[in-house]
């Protein structure tokens, strides 16, 4: 072999120049940011489960801590092993200035790094004077919208939400008030599928409550927070790694006040996870009556399923066949919740008198054996929402046929963290004026796993929610406050049968019918079927009804005084912009 010492020899400086800047680089590193901070976590991050769990902290500075705001400062997070220093993307926040380029602390947000093994060290590094840093990706963004659905005339699914996205995926819609078929909606959280580029009924996979709701006559009927209006909302923290949003809404009736605060951290991985700091406030006695089912609502995990032939955006959701929780015993509780639910009103498959509470692992879920999907809920504490014998959760579930008709068939399953409401053969059925209930959640989401999952998660969050900053934080969202307008749309010389949609869900036919859609630009923002004559709620009717009887069900629910002569629909609280309608006729006779 022949060598060319020239050659050789510029080679070897070559390599001797690199390790010349990576030591430098290095180098400049330390003296551009001289100060270093340990953080305790305090959680074992060798388990698996311990891998991208979001840190939320607060830090003080043992020296002035050069930041101008949250995106221009001196501040990096990482951890040491063996191998060195690693950086990690990081958010600050809250930030508590002593000057107007110095804080002496913050709030530290980043994520436990897959290559974690339990033997790693965060610290935290800082200047006292201006340094440029890595910008880190922004991965996060939440927005305010409206959705607006409407089947069939009358069927409404109509919601003011914050929608979250992670990259360019839509995680939660997190609804600030509004109704989907009949159901109020504020502080409820719609859980969208994986990969869901837009939000539409179709990609909606669980539904989480955070309100406070309980049982009125009649039979099945309740009221509370869920159906508040004129709600205050704001966006607290739209950062990269965390966003923070707060909707505050009191029942019509005045009787009680939910005040919530929702944080979402990136998570690049399969679970999915929803922190929620939940306040309610009874401003007045509230009566339990109807079925005395609901005494107070902490939280709900609702498992909706909907079934149609023909409308497409129907065909959404399933029940989950399992509920597991831990009993104040100790021990692993199981049920099954039917799939396929028959009863109307609701059918208790855990009712106030099972007197099941939740026990102090505090996790309960819906989930599917088989697939390893699992929902649940995981609270700090089974103690601490009130004082004396019905402080705790008791947990209760049902299932409900909310309708079924040839043409449409609309089911749920709920699981539910109540008032423990029910102790030693008592049943306090009053919620007291001037009581304040206050306890952190998290709302979770595995597609693997199964209930075992949560129970290995429920430690972690029970240790996090420790060192978790409880403030709202400083708002960083720009918030702006738009006009909303609703656009009335008339169709003619588009011909139909009359009431195609509703005789379509009354018979299970096929007439022909239209439906339009309202699309921002090229983005689709509302959709729904326009009819002349429109109609209130839809009863269930039995399937073996002969077709008279199948159409005499909306007899008395016509809404005649807002007849038209041509075809109408309206789409409420729609922001100004362009926008485009499209008409399509459905089942055409061909």
């Amino acid at each position: 072999m022949v060598y060319d010492i020239k050659t050789g020899f510029l080679l070897a400086i070559l390599i001797l120049s690199i390790f010349s800047s990576m030591a430098f680089e290095s180098l400049k590193a330390e003296e551009n940011l001289p100060y270093e901070q340990i953080i305790e976590i305090h959680i074992d991050t060798s388990k698996e489960e311990a891998k991208f769990q979001p840190i939320d902290i607060h830090i003080v500075f043992d020296n002035p801590c050069w930041v101008v705001n949250e995106t221009s400062n001196s501040i990096i997070v990482g951890y040491k092993d063996k191998n060195g220093f690693h950086e990690l993307e990081s958010q600050v926040y809250d930030l508590n200035h002593i000057d107007e380029n110095h804080i002496d602390a913050c709030n530290i947000v980043f994520l436990i790094p897959k290559e974690a093994n339990g033997e790693e060290v965060y610290v935290v590094r800082y200047s006292d004077s201006s340094v440029s840093k890595t910008n880190y990706p922004d991965h996060l963004s939440v927005t305010d919208n409206h959705y607006f659905y409407e089947p069939i005339s009358g069927q409404i699914i109509d919601l003011d939400y914050y929608k979250i996205m992670q990259d360019k995926y839509i995680i939660y819609g997190v609804c600030q008030e509004g109704e989907l078929l009949g159901n109020g909606m504020s502080n409820s959280v719609i859980k969208l599928k994986p990969n869901s580029t837009i939000f539409e009924t179709y990609n909606a996979e669980q539904i989480a409550s955070f309100h406070m709701s309980y049982s009125i006559n009649p039979i099945g009927s309740t009221t509370g927070s869920q159906w508040a209006k004129d709600v205050d909302k704001s966006i607290l923290i739209d950062g990269n790694l965390m966003v923070r949003v707060r909707i505050n809404g009191t029942s019509p009736d005045g009787k009680i006040q939910t005040d919530n605060i929702y944080t979402y951290y990136y998570q690049p991985c399969d679970r999915k996870m929803l922190f929620v700091d939940a306040h309610h406030r009874i401003l007045d006695n509230c009566e339990i009556k109807g079925d005395q089912e609901r005494e107070g609502t902490y939280a709900i995990l609702s498992t909706i399923k909907s079934r149609s032939a023909t409308i497409e955006k129907m065909n959404i959701g399933r029940i989950l066949p399992k509920i597991h929780f831990i009993g104040e015993d100790g021990t692993l509780k199981e049920y099954n919740l039917p799939t396929d639910p028959t009863a109307d009103p609701a059918e208790w498959i855990l009712s106030t008198t099972d007197d099941q509470d939740l026990g102090s692992d505090c996790w309960m879920c819906i989930d599917d054996p088989d697939s390893g999907l699992t929902h649940g809920l995981i609270f700090k504490s089974n103690t601490g929402f009130l004082n004396g014998t019905f402080d705790g959760i008791q947990v209760k579930a049902s299932v409900h046929q909310h309708v079924k008709l040839p043409g449409l068939e609309a089911d749920s399953g709920d699981l539910f963290a109540m008032k423990n409401a029910y102790e030693l053969g008592v049943h306090d059925t009053i919620l007291k004026k001037g009581t304040d209930i206050s306890y952190p959640v998290e709302f979770i989401t595995l597609h693997s796993g199964g209930y075992e999952a949560i129970a290995r998660e429920a430690p972690i969050y029970k240790k996090l929610v420790e060192i978790k900053p409880i403030s709202g934080g400083g708002q960083t969202g720009e918030i702006t406050e738009q006009n909303r307008y609703s656009i009335n749309t008339y169709i003619h010389l588009a011909p139909s049968f009359p009431l195609g949609s509703i005789l379509y869900a009354a018979t299970g036919k096929n007439p022909t019918y239209l439906t339009v859609e309202l699309c921002h630009e090229k983005d689709f923002v509302s959709s729904g079927s326009p009819n002349r004559l429109h109609i209130g709620s839809i009863e269930t009717v039995d399937k073996n009804a002969s077709f008279r009887e199948k159409l005499s069900i909306h007899r008395d629910v016509f809404d005649i005084k807002n007849s038209a002569i041509f075809k109408t629909i309206r789409f409420p609280d729609v922001e100004p912009g362009r926008y485009i309608i499209k008409v399509y006729k459905e089942n055409t006779l061909l």
